[in-house]
């Protein structure tokens, strides 16, 4: 798992990935794998209705998923829909609480699938699927899912005979389950380190009010009960957020929310092809995102991946699959909102990255084991199958991407 590292206005920042966490429920990450490519095979389309119920019928796959007796891997699913017409906005589709069914399609390996609904204030903002039992494997799923109309304004005659007058896009991110459980908060050695007196680190075993200290003169800090300590079970993507995600995010928002997150956003004198994060011509710091067209004046642009623009856009190695860089933290806050997801509190970054309670954290200890673990890559010469889902380090060796220098400049594939 990589650090988090915090954004300052739009810069082209290495590693400005976001990990998001997400609604919590009571129940370690997947092995050493490639990125998991999830993907939607087909069209996403209203197949039905059940009453004033549409049924959304999805085909989902993925890859190296998993289910143990501690946790799991699970697409967080949701969906957006407008009507016909360049003027009418995206809006979040809101499911049902239950009734949605899950079956293996062609593809699948071991195993059927289940659901956990992820709620916010009362509305159904997704679903998590997820391996219904034990097992591993690659996924390949159908999901029929429940969306009430009421309150959307629609009915049954608004989709048409044919059932396609209301545009309906999914789209899904890759998560890990947390495991609820007691974890040290610090190593009461670390500078500033939360601690116990100074001397020892501190046991996270509720979600109640609490105040925390710390070594060093650092003033206590107080959390409400409603503050996430990572105490309780939680989400966490995954991966960082990547440029083909980023992309559909823009996608589905108006034309001034777009503006707002890119930095190039003249779009009624830009090009096919222009960059919307530095140089307008030339890709900067490994982003490809790039603007491609805008319909009608006062109307969103549609954005789309040429990090190499040798060749059309949206080729294998046009950086879909690598993190997005020159992100905010207003970016981050945006993606979250129009996701379904927030951001993580720190405590449960901590949480994620510790080992099972009751081993006690080493002195100053990494994540990823000691300092001395660290291999970073040099240049994209270290880089095989550059810009594509399949692109990794030619050595196994070579496990970080950061630095300031003789280091690659720019994010690398997710994962």
């Amino acid at each position: 798992m990589k650090k988090l590292i915090k954004c300052a206005g739009r810069r082209c920042l290495r590693m400005s990935w976001v990990f998001l966490s997400v609604m919590v429920f009571s129940g370690l990450f997947s092995p050493p794998v490639f990125g998991n490519n999830i993907r939607v095979d087909g069209k996403t389309h209203v197949v039905g209705f059940s009453g004033d119920t549409a049924i959304i019928e999805v085909y989902l796959r993925w890859d190296n998923s998993w289910r143990d007796d501690f946790n799991w891997d699970a697409a967080w699913v949701f969906f957006k829909y407008k009507k016909r017409g360049l003027e009418n906005p995206w809006q979040h589709a809101y499911l049902g609480s239950s009734g949605h069914v899950l079956s293996p399609a062609a593809g699948n390996e071991d195993g059927g699938y289940a659901y956990m609904v992820g709620t916010n204030s009362g509305k159904v903002n997704g679903l998590y699927v997820m391996r219904e039992g034990i097992s591993e494997g690659n996924v390949s799923v159908r999901l029929q899912a429940k969306w009430p109309l009421k309150g959307t304004g629609l009915t049954k005659s608004d989709f048409g005979e044919a059932l396609n007058e209301i545009y309906v896009a999914v789209h899904a991110i890759e998560m890990v389950y947390v495991p609820y459980g007691a974890y040290y908060l610090g190593d009461a050695y670390s500078n500033k380190s939360f601690a116990v007196g100074g001397t020892d680190a501190v046991v996270i075993d509720t979600e109640a009010a609490m105040t925390l200290s710390a070594k060093d003169g650092m003033s206590n800090v107080s959390l409400s009960a409603s503050y996430p300590k990572g105490y309780a079970g939680f989400y966490i993507m995954k991966y960082e957020t990547s440029q083909e995600q980023y992309a559909e995010f823009l996608n589905s928002l108006t034309l001034a929310q777009q503006k707002a997150r890119v930095a190039n956003n003249d779009f009624a004198n830009m090009k096919r092809g222009d960059y919307v994060f530095g140089n307008l011509h030339t890709p900067n710091c490994r982003n490809g995102i790039v603007f491609i067209e805008q319909r009608q004046a006062n109307t969103p642009a549609v954005f789309g991946n040429n990090l190499n623009p040798a060749n059309d856009l949206f080729s294998v190695d046009d950086g879909q699959t690598l993190a997005c860089n020159y992100m905010s933290i207003e970016d981050m806050i945006a993606y979250c909102s129009w996701s379904g997801l927030r951001p993580m509190s720190e405590l449960e970054y901590e949480k994620a990255c510790r080992r099972f309670y009751p081993q006690e954290p080493d002195q100053g200890e990494y994540a990823w084991n000691t300092n001395s673990g660290i291999n970073r890559l040099s240049g994209l010469s270290d880089l095989n199958y550059r810009g594509d889902q399949r692109e990794q380090a030619l050595s196994y060796l070579k496990n970080v991407n950061s630095g300031t220098s003789n280091s690659i400049n720019g994010p690398v594939r997710c994962g």
